[in-house]
C-alpha cells in the first residue's frame, strides 16, 4: 500500500517522520502511480510530485484546474489556460510563438507573443514666442 500526503514544499520529506508524514497523510491506495500523473480525490485535483518507494510514500500538490477551460487568455505573462499557472519569466522567452508543458498540470498548449507599440511624448524646448507692440487698434 501506498501512502499519499500531500505537501507544497517537497522538503518536508527529505527525511519523513511518521509525524510529517500523519500531518500531510491524504490517503493510502494500492495504485502505483509515475511522476507528473494527475488524479482526483474527492473533488479536488493532484500532481505527482516525488516517490519514495522504500516508504511506499508518493508526495503530491494539489492543482487548481479550470473549468471551463478558457479559450484565450490575455495576460502580462504566459499562463496554463487548464489551470492558471503563470510564467514569471514570460519576457526571457526568446520566440514569439511556441508550445509550452505546464510545470503545475502537464497539459500542452500554445502560446503567442503580442506586441504593441506605445509612444511617450515629454518637453524639451518650447519655440520662442515673440510679443508685438500694438500701435493702432481696430475700430
Amino acid at each position: 500500500m501506498n501512502k499519499i500526503c500531500v505537501v507544497e514544499n517537497i522538503r518536508y520529506f527529505d527525511m519523513p517522520t511518521e509525524e510529517i508524514i500523519a500531518k500531510y497523510f491524504l490517503v493510502e491506495v494500492e495504485e502505483d502511480f509515475n511522476i507528473g500523473d494527475q488524479f482526483r480525490f474527492q473533488g479536488k485535483f493532484y500532481s505527482l510530485s516525488c516517490k519514495r518507494p522504500k516508504e511506499n510514500l508518493i508526495i503530491v500538490k494539489e492543482i487548481k484546474l479550470k473549468y471551463p477551460i478558457d479559450e484565450c487568455i490575455a495576460e502580462d505573462n504566459i499562463k496554463c489556460p487548464y489551470c492558471g499557472c503563470e510564467n514569471t519569466d514570460s519576457w526571457e522567452v526568446s520566440d514569439n510563438s511556441g508550445e509550452e508543458i505546464c510545470e503545475d498540470c502537464g497539459s500542452t498548449f500554445v502560446w503567442n507573443r503580442d506586441t504593441r507599440v506605445t509612444y511617450n511624448s515629454a518637453p524639451l524646448k518650447q519655440k520662442e514666442i515673440i510679443g508685438l507692440n500694438q500701435t493702432t487698434t481696430r475700430k
